[in-house]
């Protein structure tokens, strides 16, 4: 199951950013591609008490965030910082949440404004109320996805779309056999960045001047 969503969350991560980078004025894939984080922080939430060093876990997004983050600003033209820094800040209040060290998460959240990770503060919740999920109350952590992405859609009217990755989560999760790609673990880490320097030489190789802006 869990190979299954990182599959699809990298499928519509890539029909996202392909229409973000260069087929801006196709919205269907933006509207797809609101899929790809809510399962990406669902994964994270079950990454964590599987690990076996969350500490290292959390070092190994941070190593890939630093990584990722020239493709990045060259891809999307932004001075944001990539999804890899929303995990890490996800993961550490997901930390945080365990030892009820609440302070310490209102200056979390501070600090991901502050930072401008990709998602903002949204991102963050959506990481922690996919942890409420997975490990205390379905119901409750569905209804806390839903309602902080209403809102958020206010800002954004595409992140409305990200609520159709909750049928996906909840029809995958409860299917036992998987798919076998444990020997590719760290593929899916550096694909991100592999992905986004490659959007960048084809905006710069064959759309410059054409559907750039």
């Amino acid at each position: 199951m869990r190979n299954v969503l990182k599959l699809i969350a990298l499928l519509t991560m890539v029909i996202d950013h392909v229409g973000a980078v260069l087929y801006p004025n196709i919205i269907v894939l933006r509207m797809i591609g609101r899929i790809s984080f809510p399962i990406f922080a669902y994964l994270l939430a079950l990454g964590y008490k599987s690990t076996h060093d969350a500490k290292k876990y959390l070092k190994r997004l941070l190593l890939f965030g630093l990584l990722s983050e020239i493709p990045y600003i060259l891809a999307f033209n932004s001075d944001n910082l990539n999804i890899f820094f929303t995990l890490v800040l996800g993961l550490i209040i997901i930390m945080l949440y365990e030892k009820k060290e609440y302070l310490y998460i209102i200056i979390v959240f501070c600090f991901a404004a502050f930072l401008h990770v990709d998602y903002g503060i949204y991102g963050i919740f959506i990481i922690l109320f996919m942890y409420v999920y997975v490990y205390h109350n379905k119901k409750l952590g569905v209804i806390l996805f839903v309602l902080v992405t209403f809102i958020y859609s206010y800002f954004n009217i595409l992140q409305i779309f990200a609520i159709l990755s909750i049928p996906i989560i909840g029809l995958l999760e409860n299917i036992p056999k998987d798919i076998d790609i444990k020997k590719y673990k760290y593929v899916f880490y550096v694909f991100y960045p592999f992905h986004l320097a490659l959007l960048y030489l084809v905006k710069i190789c064959f759309f410059t001047g054409i559907v750039l802006y």
